[in-house]
């Protein structure tokens, strides 16, 4: 008891937001989007017929020495959550900060998950490896959720998909890099304790990986050297940022500082977005944003 209430306690909002149209009474017309790593819990409503979000809250999940307390502090935070109790048109939700392979479609099986996640990563007790098939690509994603975690989604949504957050971004940055003509570009989401990385060459996916970091200097290594490691050339190609920061944040400067084109990004083109939502910077919430 005493753990749950401190869990709740180190809870923090940070963001939220909400269009004065939205009212609870409509919640059927309205999927709920939630993501979820081990530093924060976002969420967002989007009209599930209009595709304009309307509502997005976030809150940090305060600081843990390790990842069982980070897990009590995602459950006691969803099972206590009272905007998710209400009967939404549908419930997705993505997770991030875990381990995944991608592994071409040819070979995907799932009596053959376990083998292909463990060339990568240990095969730990308290984990579930999951498969997300990625559409009009030629692999799938394998991945493992912590079943603690697992257990509190399940018993906070009677109903919901849950994926990796790759198995969301990674579709979307390659049609939209193929469609603004873009050629090698790397995309950059900057988490509080975690970054993840897509190199892209037109619709050639050539690199997605995700790094811990703790300082700006890692964020700067992993950035570089994950990106010359597929050839790119950090005088020519272009470096695109998303994140909660702005352009004078430390994590963003550091990379104009070394980058010839870094750039903040924006919000995916696929949804609109209440007016609302406008205190909120573009590169915000992209993750969140791409969950559908």
């Amino acid at each position: 008891m005493l753990s749950t209430l401190k869990a709740l306690n180190d809870i923090q909002m940070k963001v939220d937001t909400v269009s004065p149209n939205y009212s609870v009474s409509d919640c059927d017309k309205y999927y709920l989007s939630v993501y979820i790593d081990y530093t924060t819990v976002s969420y967002a409503l989007t009209h599930a017929e209009l595709q304009e979000v309307v509502l997005v809250r976030s809150y940090q999940l305060g600081t843990h020495t390790n990842n069982f307390a980070a897990q009590l502090a995602i459950s006691d935070f969803l099972n206590n959550q009272e905007d998710f109790k209400h009967p939404y048109n549908r419930v997705a939700v993505a997770i991030n900060h875990h381990r995944f392979t991608l592994v071409p479609k040819e070979y995907c099986h799932y009596d053959y998950l376990a083998r292909f996640y463990a060339f990568n990563h240990p095969l730990e007790d308290d984990i579930k490896i999951r498969m997300d098939k990625l559409e009009d690509l030629p692999f799938n994603m394998i991945y493992s959720i912590n079943q603690f975690v697992l257990t509190a989604i399940k018993n906070t949504f009677s109903t919901f998909t849950i994926h990796h957050i790759g198995s969301f971004t990674t579709p979307l940055l390659i049609r939209l890099n193929a469609a603004y003509n873009f050629g090698k570009t790397a995309y950059i989401n900057i988490a509080e304790k975690h970054l993840c990385i897509s190199c892209l060459d037109g619709e050639n996916l050539l690199l997605y990986n995700q790094y811990n970091y703790n300082t700006i200097e890692d964020l700067l290594y992993f950035v570089i050297n994950a990106s010359q490691q597929v050839g790119f050339d950090i005088e020519k190609d272009k470096f695109i940022f998303t994140g909660n920061f702005d352009e004078l944040d430390d994590r963003f400067r550091i990379f104009q500082k070394h980058l010839n084109q870094a750039e903040l990004g924006s919000r995916p083109p696929n949804k609109t977005y209440n007016d609302y939502l406008n205190i909120l910077l573009n590169n915000q919430f992209f993750h969140l944003f791409c969950i559908k």
